[in-house]
């Protein structure tokens, strides 16, 4: 079995997988700060032969490397470099986060079509793929959260409020409002840029939503296909194997 890790702003999920499919899953809020003796308390429970890590926090990757070695397992770190079987036309692949990276594999894999990714986590990414396993490049937007959290920290009527899809698109108290402001922008900026996408490159992608947010934004959007929560652990997971 191998274990899937996907170390992120927010959040360090966590997937075991048997074969092709996860078996366990698990979801911890990302530490400020680990040892490598922490890490290894969180993963030590598992049996597996291997490893696969994506991270977009570089303080915390060390840590689980260290973990790994110690506890005598294979670790295969997603990057650029990593055998992907993806093509990049990007200016400089080594600034791609390890998460998109694992997006496109997760999802050429599952899909097998022209791709759009969404992912709504920290940052709201969209990461554009070619079936023919062409990485074209994306677009990096503030997320929905962090959108919140900019919000009150600027403005100062503004509350701090429980971030929940709106029930209606006009609000009746502030509370309503700003829900409203944040949920429906980010339907608004998915239908803008999954347009112009389309025209720009003449070709009927699918889109593909995935992170925090995304089966709650599906709700709300004609213009996602599907909602796959599991994206960025079965691109890990793939990958982990591609480099054996």
């Amino acid at each position: 079995m191998v274990l899937s890790i996907d170390i992120g702003n927010s959040y360090i999920g966590m997937g075991l997988f048997k074969d092709d499919q996860i078996t366990d899953r698990r979801t911890i809020t990302t530490p400020k700060r680990m040892t490598g003796f922490e890490a290894k308390e969180i993963i030590a429970g598992y049996e597996m032969e291997g490893i696969g890590l994506a991270s977009v926090v570089p303080k915390l990757t060390r840590p689980f490397i260290e973990a790994g070695n110690e506890l005598g397992i294979k670790v295969v770190e997603v990057s650029y470099r990593s055998k992907t079987n993806l093509r990049f036309e990007y200016h400089d692949p080594s600034t791609i986060g390890a998460d998109r990276i694992a997006n496109a594999v997760g999802g050429l894999k599952s899909y097998r079509s022209d791709l759009i990714i969404v992912d709504l986590g920290t940052a709201t990414t969209f990461d554009v793929v070619l079936k023919e396993g062409v990485y074209l490049g994306g677009i990096i937007c503030p997320g929905i959260e962090s959108s919140l959290e900019a919000l009150v920290e600027n403005a100062a009527l503004i509350p701090q409020i429980e971030l929940k899809l709106p029930e209606r698109i006009i609000g009746r108290n502030t509370a309503e409002c700003i829900r409203s402001g944040i949920i429906f922008t980010t339907i608004g900026q998915i239908s803008e840029i999954v347009g112009r996408i389309r025209k720009e490159h003449k070709r009927d992608f699918r889109v593909i939503a995935t992170g925090g947010w995304g089966g709650e934004i599906k709700e709300l959007s004609d213009l996602i296909d599907d909602y796959d929560a599991d994206l960025t652990l079965k691109g890990i997971h793939e990958i982990y194997h591609l480099n054996q």
